[in-house]
């Protein structure tokens, strides 16, 4: 017998499991979606860098001919334009040097300050598995390698390559990443006046909001999909549960009648309506099947003794008889009546030999569609054509062709049709009549 894990079980889980975790297997590639907020955000980031420059370039030039950019001018149209917000600007000359920050511009932002946790204080449970499921989320995750971002004490249009570009008089945007695994997303646009490029502007701003924004759709698909899992396993036990378990009671009452003594062992008959209940319906029968047939086995052994007994002792009392007299007319009929009985004996076991070869016949041969209807009418017009005015007459009503089948041995069934017809010829009285119906 099998363990305590039946392997039905095991396959209808797998399957399931196998389909679920497909899905939970989307949550690792959200990439495109990522990559779509990134494009999105340098959009956004572009666009401003655009205004600034747009403003800086209409307001903030002095010079001859407003070829120069006036510092204070720009410090304000910046420190105004960007406001509170975490976006950082950067404004740079045509030389390449830095002339405006804008971190450099909020000081009269308050101080944001957070408190540390108490030293030794471990973690909730919640959050240290959080960082472990961001943790690997992060390892598992398709994320393409981005260069270091790197600031220099004293920036340089030549530090950053979309500056490079935007003092050429072209747009550009660049994608770096931080120490703390998030990006730095950046946006440069040529300050221009009279279409003269005076300097550049850079914007940047940190991708922690889009990141968060992935990982909550992560943790949420993970919810749902630990939901989804935990259903999945209980439906699933019970799926195989209705399955395998009535099997298995199959299966186990099924080596009880093997390895059973008499009749006390029999096959449950399990009150379904499913293929599971016509299986057990069908064992059931089969067992019962088995065991008439040892009954006829056991009734024909006893036929075949008592048979055999007959003329053995009928024989056995003429030989003994046979040597105690000498008169040769006894002596005559007891060694007619030997050879009587050893034609009973003959005969006997010449029938024993073909029920056992009928038997075998029948159980290996293959039963096939059989029209009774033709049959009987070729055995009644073989008998029919008999030259013997002491036959009595066959009366057959011949039915239509196709409308008595049944399945069997066409050789055996003509023979048993064909030894009822002489069995009721010969009992018939001369010039009567059989009816086969």
């Amino acid at each position: 017998m099998r363990g305590p894990v039946s392997p039905i079980v095991l396959r209808i889980m797998a399957v399931n499991l196998i389909a679920l975790m497909i899905i939970v297997g989307g949550i690792f590639y959200l990439t495109e979606f990522r990559q779509n907020l990134v494009d999105r955000r340098l959009d956004q980031l572009l666009v401003q860098a655009e205004i600034l420059a747009g403003a800086i370039g209409e307001s903030a030039t002095a010079g001859p001919e407003a070829s120069d950019i006036h510092a204070p001018e720009a410090r304000l149209i910046i420190s105004r334009l960007v406001g509170p917000s975490v976006t950082r600007a950067r404004l740079f000359t045509i030389e390449g040097d830095l002339m405006v920050d804008s971190r450099f511009l909020a000081s009269s932002r308050a101080v944001m300050a957070e408190p540390l946790p108490p030293l030794g204080l471990k973690k909730p449970f919640g959050d240290r598995l959080l960082d472990t499921v961001n943790g690997l989320l992060d390892q598992i995750s398709d994320r393409p390698i981005f260069p270091a971002y790197r600031e220099s004490p004293t920036q340089q249009a030549s530090d950053y390559i979309e500056v490079l570009s935007a003092l050429t008089g072209e747009s550009g945007t660049r994608i770096r990443s931080l120490d703390d695994g998030t990006l730095l997303l950046s946006a440069a646009f040529p300050v221009q006046r009279f279409r003269r490029v005076l300097g550049a502007l850079m914007v940047t701003d940190n991708s922690r909001d889009i990141e968060q924004i992935v990982r909550s759709e992560q943790i949420m698909i993970l919810k749902v999909s630990g939901a989804a899992l935990a259903a999945t396993l209980l439906l699933s036990i019970f799926l195989a549960s209705t399955i395998a378990r009535p099997i298995r009671r199959l299966a186990l009452a099924a080596e009880k009648v093997r390895h059973g003594i008499g009749r006390e062992s029999t096959l449950p008959k399990l009150n379904r309506n499913d293929e599971i209940g016509d299986l057990s319906l069908s064992l059931s029968d089969m067992t019962q099947a088995l065991y008439h047939q040892i009954d006829a086995i056991e009734a024909f052994a006893a036929d075949v003794s008592h048979e055999l007994k007959n003329p053995l002792s009928s024989l056995r009392s003429a030989v003994e008889s046979l040597g105690r007299t000498n008169k040769p007319d006894i002596r005559e009929r007891l060694l007619a009546i030997i050879q009587e009985d050893v034609g009973r004996l003959d005969r006997l076991i010449s029938d024993i030999s073909d029920a056992s070869r009928l038997d075998a016949e029948l159980t290996r041969a293959r039963m096939e569609p059989v029209d009774m209807g033709v049959l009987v009418a070729m055995l009644v017009d073989a008998n029919r054509t008999r030259e013997d005015h002491h036959v009595p007459k066959i009366h057959f009503h011949e039915p239509e062709p196709g409308t008595m089948m049944v399945r069997g041995l066409e050789s055996r069934l003509g023979q048993v049709v064909a030894n009822l017809l002489e069995n009721a010829i010969s009992f018939s009285p001369e010039g009567g009549t059989v009816t086969v119906a």
